[in-house]
C-alpha cells in the first residue's frame, strides 16, 4: 500500500516551480532556512495525510498532492506555506526506507546549506534555479563586460542605435540628481536621476557567463555587495522579486486585487527598508495591477510589464551599486528643504494637474527664475485616498499666499524661498508678491531657449528637464488616434522642426483635450507651449499643459486644464467631427519609418509582454521560431547583450531574463528615438 507521501515523491523544487512560481519556492526555501525548528509532521490516524508545521501553520497535505493542500493563513491561493510544506514532504518521500533513488533531492535543503545552495532537478537542462532566479545556463559573469549595445547611461558623445548622437540636456546641463541642483521629473518622478545607475547594473547582471569560476567569483561578490546594504532592505528586494516572478508567472491578464494589495504592502515594507526611490516604482506598479484587476479600459499590461521590468533592474542596480550610486538608487525619504539667501523674481510659464498611477493627484507649477536662467518647480500634491477634493479648487489653489491663477498673469518675487537639492521649491515655504502683469515675450523666448525638446531625446529620459516649452509657427494641426484614444498635436516650431504632442483621452484629462480641440476651432493664435513629459502605456510622451496664445500685442497664458468657459459639447462628438474634417481635407497617410533598432524593441517588449501576460513560460515552437528571429535582428543591429539574452530563452522562459529583455528595450527604444517622438 502506498504512502501519503508518495504522492509528493516527484515535486521537487523544479516541478513545484512549474505548479506556484520560482519565486514562492524561493520564498520557502528562506523560510525553511530561517526556521528555528525543522517541520514537524503530525501524521492523521489512518495514514491518510499529515499536519505539517511551518512558520506557526499547520498545512495539511494528503495522497491527493499539492493541488489538494491547506492552509489556514490568510494568504489566498498557493501561499509559501503549502510550498514549504510540499517541499518538507518531497524530503521525506525521498529519505524514507525503501524509496527509489530519483537522483538528487529537490526538497529543502540540509541545515547550513540555506537557500543559496539548493539542489537542482537534473529532469531538464532548463529547469529553472529558484534560488538565482535563472537558468543554469543563464548565471551571469560578474566581471563579464559590457557591450556598447547594453543601456548605459546616455550623455555627451554616446551613440545612440541607429548611428544618432547622443547629446546632453539642453543648454549643456548636468544631470538632475542630489547634488545638481536641477529639477527632477515632477510629481511621478524617482528613476530618471538614477537611470544611468540602473542601465549599468542591467549590463553587467546580463553579461554571458564565462564558466565556473566566474559565477563562483559573481557569488562572492554579491555577497560582498549585499554587505552594503541593511538586511532589512536585502529581505525587501527579495521579497519583491519573489512576488514579481510569481506575477509573471500567474499570467498580468489573470491578476486579482490581491496582487494589487500585495504590491502595495511591498511598496510600504520597501520604504520602511530605507528604500523610498524603490517604494515609488512598486507604489506606481501596484495602481496599474489594481486597474489590471479591474479590468478597466485605461489598463495596459504592456505598461505593467514595462513596470515590473524597472523595478527588477532597480532592485538589480541596489545590490551593486556603492558610494554616490547606491545614496541616488536608494532616494530619499522626504524632500530636505533648504532656505535661499535673498528673493527669487520669477515668471510663471505654466501649472497642470496630475494623478499618478499610485492614486496622488497634485497639481504642479513651473516658472522662470529670470536671474539665475534656470525653471523651478513646485507642487502640491495628497497621497491615494486623502484630501478626496483637494483638486476641486483647481486655478484657485494657493501657493505662497496667492491664488495659482493669479500667478499665471504675470512676474513675482518670492521672499524667503525654500528649495530642495533636485531644484524643487517649497509650495508653502516664502511668500509671493506680484511685481508687474503681463507675460513677456523676451523671457518665453529664453526659456523655450533652455527647454527645447532635443533631437533626438535620450537625456532627457535620462535625467534631463521635466518639461519642454515650444515656440511655434501657428496652431498646428490636431488629429485623433481613434485606435490608442489618444489626441496627438503636431506643431510647426519656428526652428522649422515638426513637433509632435501627445494626449491620451481619459475621463481625467477630458478639460485638457477638450481645451485643445477648442484652440484648433477657434483659430487662436498659439505662440508657445509647454509640454510636460509623461509615460503612456510604457511609452515617454511629451503632451501640451500649457499655452501662451497672442491676443493683439499680448500674450496670454491658459493653463489647459482649466480652459475659459465655452459652448458645451461632448467630448465624443468634438473628436468625431475633427476627425472628420482631418480626413476630408488629408486623408491619413503611412507612417513615417522609424530606425531599425526602435522597430526591434517594440518586437521584442510585444514578445515579452505575450509571455508575461498569458503566464505561459514555457516557449512553443511559433515562440522559438520569433525569438531565433529578434535574436538574429538584434545581431545585425550589434546589440550583443540582447541577442544572448533573447536565446537564454531556450525551451522555458525564464522571469527574470524576460524583465531584464523588456528594460533593455525599453532603454533601446528610448535611445532610438522610438520612444518620443516629439520631434520628427
Amino acid at each position: 500500500m502506498s504512502h501519503w507521501t508518495d504522492a509528493y515523491a516527484e515535486h521537487d523544487q523544479s516541478r513545484l516551480a512549474e505548479w506556484a512560481g520560482p519565486g514562492k519556492v524561493r520564498r520557502a526555501l528562506k523560510l525553511a532556512a530561517g526556521d528555528a525548528a525543522p517541520a514537524t509532521f503530525s501524521e492523521s490516524a489512518d495514514g491518510s495525510g499529515a499536519l505539517i508545521q511551518v512558520a506557526g501553520f499547520a498545512v495539511r497535505l494528503d495522497g491527493g498532492g499539492p493541488s489538494r493542500a491547506r492552509c489556514p493563513c490568510p494568504a489566498g491561493g498557493v501561499c509559501v506555506h503549502v510550498v514549504a510544506a510540499c517541499l518538507a514532504a518531497h524530503q521525506r518521500a525521498q529519505t524514507a526506507p525503501g524509496a527509489p533513488d530519483r537522483g538528487a533531492p529537490g526538497g529543502i535543503p540540509p541545515a547550513g546549506a540555506g537557500p543559496s545552495g539548493p539542489s537542482r532537478s537534473p529532469t531538464s537542462a532548463h529547469s529553472p534555479d529558484v534560488s538565482t532566479g535563472t537558468t543554469p545556463s543563464a548565471q551571469p559573469a560578474a566581471n563579464a563586460p559590457a557591450d556598447t549595445s547594453a543601456p548605459a547611461q546616455a550623455g555627451p558623445g554616446a551613440t545612440a542605435p541607429g548611428g544618432q548622437p547622443s547629446s546632453g540636456p539642453p543648454g549643456g546641463q548636468p544631470s538632475s540628481g542630489p547634488d545638481t541642483g536641477r529639477p527632477s521629473s515632477g510629481p511621478d518622478t524617482g528613476g530618471a536621476a538614477a537611470s544611468g545607475a540602473v542601465d549599468r547594473a542591467s549590463a553587467v547582471s546580463s553579461a554571458p557567463g564565462q564558466g565556473a569560476a566566474d559565477t563562483a567569483d559573481q557569488s562572492s561578490n554579491r555577497a560582498a555587495e549585499w554587505a552594503a546594504l541593511p538586511p532589512r532592505a536585502h529581505a525587501a528586494i527579495e521579497d519583491l522579486r519573489a512576488e514579481i516572478e510569481d506575477l509573471v508567472a500567474v499570467g498580468l491578464g489573470r491578476l486579482s486585487t490581491g496582487a494589487a494589495e500585495s504590491l502595495a504592502d511591498l511598496a510600504t515594507s520597501a520604504r520602511a527598508a530605507g528604500l523610498p526611490l524603490l517604494a515609488r516604482h512598486v507604489a506606481r506598479a501596484a495602481g496599474q495591477a489594481r486597474k489590471l484587476a479591474q479590468r478597466r479600459e485605461d489598463a495596459a499590461q504592456a505598461q505593467m510589464t514595462s513596470a515590473l521590468a524597472r523595478i527588477w533592474a532597480l532592485g538589480e542596480a541596489l545590490t551593486m551599486a556603492t558610494g554616490s550610486d547606491l545614496a541616488r538608487l536608494r532616494g530619499a525619504q522626504r524632500r530636505q528643504f533648504q532656505q535661499l539667501s535673498g528673493a527669487l523674481n520669477l515668471h510663471p510659464l505654466g501649472a497642470w494637474q496630475w494623478h499618478s498611477d499610485s492614486g496622488a493627484r497634485g497639481i504642479t507649477l513651473v516658472a522662470w527664475d529670470t536671474e539665475r536662467r534656470q525653471p523651478w518647480t513646485t507642487t502640491l500634491a495628497r497621497p491615494s485616498g486623502a484630501d478626496l477634493r483637494f483638486l476641486a479648487a483647481g486655478p484657485e489653489t494657493m501657493f505662497w499666499g496667492v491664488t495659482l491663477s493669479r500667478l499665471l498673469t504675470g512676474p513675482f518675487e518670492l521672499t524667503a524661498p525654500r528649495a530642495d537639492a533636485d531644484g524643487s521649491l517649497s509650495p508653502t515655504g516664502g511668500q509671493a508678491k506680484m511685481v508687474g502683469h503681463g507675460i513677456g515675450q523676451e523671457v518665453l523666448q529664453e526659456a523655450t531657449a533652455a527647454l527645447q525638446l532635443a533631437r533626438p531625446s535620450p537625456d532627457l529620459a535620462a535625467g534631463g528637464w521635466p518639461v519642454a516649452m515650444l515656440a511655434t509657427s501657428g496652431r498646428g494641426k490636431v488629429s485623433v488616434d481613434e485606435p490608442e484614444q489618444r489626441l496627438v498635436w503636431r506643431l510647426a516650431t519656428v526652428a522649422g522642426d515638426q513637433a509632435r504632442l501627445d494626449q491620451d483621452i481619459t475621463p481625467l484629462t477630458g478639460r485638457r483635450v477638450e481645451a485643445v480641440l477648442a484652440l484648433e476651432e477657434s483659430g487662436a493664435a498659439v505662440a508657445y507651449v509647454l509640454a510636460a513629459r509623461g509615460d503612456s502605456r510604457g511609452r515617454e510622451t511629451w503632451s501640451p499643459v500649457t499655452v501662451a496664445v497672442r491676443e493683439g500685442r499680448a500674450l496670454k497664458l491658459t493653463a489647459l486644464d482649466w480652459p475659459p468657459q465655452r459652448r458645451r459639447q461632448s467630448l465624443a462628438g468634438r473628436a468625431v467631427d475633427l476627425m472628420l474634417r482631418r480626413w476630408a481635407a488629408d486623408p491619413p497617410r503611412a507612417p513615417a519609418s522609424r530606425p531599425a533598432a526602435a522597430v526591434l524593441a517594440d518586437d521584442v517588449r510585444d514578445l515579452v509582454v505575450q509571455f508575461a501576460a498569458a503566464g505561459r513560460l514555457r516557449t512553443s515552437p511559433g515562440q522559438l521560431a520569433r525569438v531565433g528571429e529578434l535574436a538574429r535582428r538584434a545581431d545585425d543591429l550589434a546589440l550583443a547583450t540582447l541577442a544572448q539574452l533573447l536565446r537564454r530563452l531556450g525551451d522555458q522562459a525564464d522571469a527574470p531574463v524576460l524583465l531584464q529583455i523588456h528594460h533593455i528595450a525599453d532603454r533601446i527604444a528610448v535611445l532610438a528615438g522610438g520612444a518620443s517622438p516629439a520631434i520628427q
